[in-house]
């Protein structure tokens, strides 16, 4: 049986691998758009770097406009998995930039999908398991909005 907390738990992984999953399915439109090889993996950061370069100048402006909606509210969450004591948190301001925030998140898809496995860490630590929301759904929507211009000339 689920308690309540397990469910919320179970949502917020959907939420993560389906945000992570769209975004990667977007960079491979786009790369497919401009007739480039699609490669065969789930990683955020490096698909980014293959778009051309007008494309992600293209992209960084419109992100930098949309996250804008982020600022002053809770734009994250962090699992952290392992030993009963309260972990470090890192809570150091990091690059918002749409090239920067898709290479943190590069493995979002598999480590959210996989959530619920835990290996220890060989130093008795914890696994950390981060998901920008706010700034990775104003990544997804500058994507889809681009290939819907591209697609028929019209957000």
């Amino acid at each position: 049986e689920q308690s309540h907390s397990d469910m919320k738990l179970g949502e917020l992984v959907a939420a993560a691998t389906n945000l992570a999953f769209a975004l990667e399915l977007y960079m491979k439109t786009h790369l497919t758009g401009f007739a480039l090889p699609v490669p065969q993996h789930h990683d955020l950061g490096k698909l980014y770097s293959l778009l051309p370069e007008a494309l992600r100048t293209e992209l960084e402006d419109e992100f930098k406009r949309r996250k804008r909606t982020w600022y002053g509210r809770r734009r994250s969450i962090t699992v952290a998995k392992g030993p009963v004591e309260t972990p470090t948190w890192d809570d150091r301001e990091e690059s918002a930039k749409l090239g920067d925030l898709l290479e943190r998140s590069g493995n979002l898809f598999q480590s959210w999908r996989y959530i619920y496995e835990f290996t220890p860490p060989k130093d008795g630590g914890y696994q950390y398991h981060k998901f920008e929301y706010g700034l990775l759904l104003s990544a997804c929507e500058t994507l889809w909005e681009s290939i819907a211009i591209r697609l028929d000339g019209s957000p």
